[in-house]
């Protein structure tokens, strides 16, 4: 099945998509040019500005349409750029990851400022068993493992990485991408999964492969100090490192994307470990990465929770 793009409602502002320009998207201007004055009205060759026009000019805003789109061998480079720090900088088979992402053209998405520019965004859901033998797979698994000496959560990662209905959400966009793009890509999503779920044209083998019970979620964020200093902290609960211990003030933690906090709080159980390598000031925030289990019986949560602090776009665009 190849998906048509799905362009949410409204378009989206933004300031500098990339850091440099907008890279080809459809871009037009917030203010109407500004017409001079007649020779009739004004002598000078040129017309004079006030400061109430230059103000405007100032305040002149880029717009931005960001459209939706299954994953495509086009966007190989774009994936595989974006994908490239996952592990946060270790060596791993990115091309595996990304071309697992493009088979997988019934489920998954890409925003794109037009189709052929480079995605700014990826959201998918692999299922870990069907993946599991691949080179990418086992460096993630490893990847994670690898950031604790806890015995318990060390034990949780990889049972609920070998389970049948486990599926890995891979979530990535580029830091300066509007909040607002969250809603539509978890909507996209888990409405795709429950179209494949309840196609009966599709094989049950197919159709078995989608029924997720849980998703494993690796993501970033900040700290405004280190999760109680430990490399091997395991967080017992959704919400055990914003507790406060007694006589003591906890972490402050800052989520880099507004989704990960509701993950977050209905997560069954998650584990922060610093970024390796990253030389941090004494009053920066901490990067942190962060896995973490969700039952899928708790992703209506979330994307309510979303909803109603960032907007849906989308929420009346059917697939």
């Amino acid at each position: 099945m190849t998906k048509k793009k799905r362009p949410v409602s409204d378009n989206e502002e933004v300031e500098d998509i990339d850091g440099d320009d907008t890279d080809g998207g459809q871009v037009t201007s917030g203010e109407e040019e500004t017409e001079g004055t007649s020779d009739d009205d004004n002598d000078d060759e040129y017309p004079e500005v006030s400061e109430e026009d230059d103000e405007d000019e100032k305040q002149e805003e880029v717009v931005i349409d960001f459209e939706f789109f299954s994953p495509k061998e086009i966007d190989f480079h774009g994936l595989r750029a974006l994908l490239f720090t996952y592990l946060d900088g270790r060596q791993y088979d990115a091309s595996g990851l990304v071309n697992a992402i493009i088979k997988q053209d019934t489920v998954g998405n890409v925003v794109k400022t037009s189709e052929e520019d480079d995605p700014i965004a990826i959201f998918t859901a692999l299922n870990t068993q069907t993946h599991s033998h691949q080179e990418w797979f086992k460096e993630l698994k490893d990847f994670l493992s690898s950031s604790c000496k806890d015995a318990t959560i060390k034990k949780s990662i990889s049972e609920a990485l070998s389970q049948s209905g486990t599926a890995l959400l891979v979530n990535e966009r580029l830091i300066n991408c509007p909040p607002k793009l969250a809603p539509p890509l978890m909507q996209f999503l888990f409405e795709e999964i429950r179209e494949v779920c309840e196609d009966e044209e599709r094989s049950k083998q197919e159709r078995d492969s989608f029924a997720f019970e849980r998703y494993i979620v690796v993501t970033r964020l900040y700290a405004d100090h280190e999760a109680s200093g430990s490399r091997q902290q395991a967080v017992a609960g959704p919400s055990s490192s914003k507790k406060k211990q007694k006589g003591t003030e906890g972490p402050v933690l800052v989520y880099l994307r507004p989704e990960d906090e509701f993950l977050h709080k209905h997560c069954v159980w998650s584990h922060t470990f610093p970024v390796e390598g990253k030389v941090v000031g004494k009053d920066d925030l901490q990067p942190l990465r962060m896995v973490m289990l969700v039952d899928t019986a708790n992703i209506p949560k979330v994307r309510k929770a979303l909803d109603a602090t960032v907007g849906n776009m989308a929420a009346n665009v059917g697939l």
